[in-house]
């Protein structure tokens, strides 16, 4: 019988949820025992009780963590803007860390944090599941073994549709503090693919603006990415759609063909063209496209966590993190110095002022 993690969750919104119901599944409750969980919402506690009757719960984050010392991991799935003051508070308890997406909206916060562990020797995993998309996947190793030759460039393509009751929804979404706009909350998955599958940034010019609802950040960004590789790429992210989403997708051209990997979460494939006929290769088509079961990407994920945790296999950790995050911020602060910003970023964005109103609106 497998030696199982014992992990608390902090934070049960929507990805929370997703996240104690996994661990909860046949297929993780031989890997992972849920230990406590952590929620401040008197309703949301009232249904873990009713389906999880047996797991500790707390409204308090430090007193789990002070009761239960057997916790192995803590999964944080707070919003975004708590991620590094929870971060922090785990390091102090030298708990290794789960974090849902971003690690941190600030760049040095998770350079910071990033450090901070690695010197206490307790692990950063960040929550990238579109990485194991078998579309993904196998696009990975066919850009390992350069099939598609000299990449010229990449196009990353969001056009989602967020509207003002979405924003109404809880008050943090679209702040500058706990949320950030399109780009660090729903597009950061796509930068990471981007960064993932073509390697670091050198260069970013960026906008953003506000287009359709009354929030803080932006609800429209995009860039024109120049790559250490020297391919270039576009990225253009809008929760502006309307009525409906409508993609989230990765193109990639090379010398030798093109490749669109979109769908949902990124895990289907628009079209796969790698012969000098300009045709799409049907059977890989064929292979990814049909399958009977979709690959649930968090179950990977955990999956990926359980073998680093007990095996020290590679996995996705908080430097893996921190690269969207600085590209994230280097589009945010490229729109607002209003020029070109090259990476390794030296500054981060801490507090949009007035400044940026101007660059944001409409």
């Amino acid at each position: 019988m497998n030696k199982k993690i014992k992990i608390a969750l902090l934070g049960i919104g929507k990805i929370g949820e997703r996240h104690l119901n996994l661990l909860n599944s046949k297929s993780l409750k031989n890997k992972f025992e849920i230990i406590a969980v952590c929620e401040k919402s008197k309703k949301k506690i009232s249904i873990i009780k009713k389906k999880f009757n047996k797991v500790k719960i707390y409204s308090d984050f430090k007193e789990m963590l002070k009761k239960n010392p057997s916790i192995d991991i803590v999964s944080i799935c707070s919003a975004s803007g708590y991620h590094y003051e929870h971060a922090k508070i785990s390091y102090n308890f030298k708990k290794n860390i789960i974090v849902e997406k971003p690690l941190a909206l600030n760049f040095k916060e998770a350079v910071f944090l990033t450090k901070k562990f690695k010197k206490i020797q307790k692990k950063i995993f960040v929550v990238m599941q579109n990485r194991f998309n078998p579309p993904i996947v196998a696009l990975k190793q066919f850009l390992k073994k350069n099939k598609l030759g000299k990449i010229s460039s990449a196009l990353v393509l969001v056009w989602w549709c967020r509207d003002q009751n979405y924003y109404k929804q809880n008050s943090w979404r679209g702040t500058w503090k706990l949320d950030g706009g399109v780009l660090s909350n729903q597009a950061i998955h796509h930068l990471d693919m981007l960064l993932y599958l073509l390697g670091d940034v050198k260069s970013v010019m960026g906008q953003i603006k506000r287009k359709f609802v009354k929030i803080e950040s932006e609800d429209y960004g995009s860039a024109l990415i120049q790559l250490k590789s020297g391919a270039s790429a576009v990225i253009q992210a809008s929760n502006a759609t309307r009525p409906r989403n409508l993609e989230g997708s990765i193109t990639i051209h090379g010398e030798k063909g093109s490749i669109k990997i979109g769908g949902t979460t990124m895990n289907k494939i628009e079209f796969w063209i790698d012969n000098k006929k300009g045709e799409n290769n049907k059977k890989i088509i064929r292979k990814f496209n049909n399958q009977k079961k979709s690959i649930n990407g968090h179950k990977k994920f955990y999956d990926h966590v359980y073998d680093a945790f007990y095996n020290n296999t590679k996995y996705i950790d908080g430097k893996e993190g921190i690269r969207s995050i600085e590209l994230v911020n280097a589009i945010y602060y490229s729109a607002l110095k209003g020029k070109k910003i090259f990476l390794p970023l030296k500054n981060s964005i801490n507090k949009f002022d007035k400044k940026i109103e101007n660059e944001i609106k409409s």
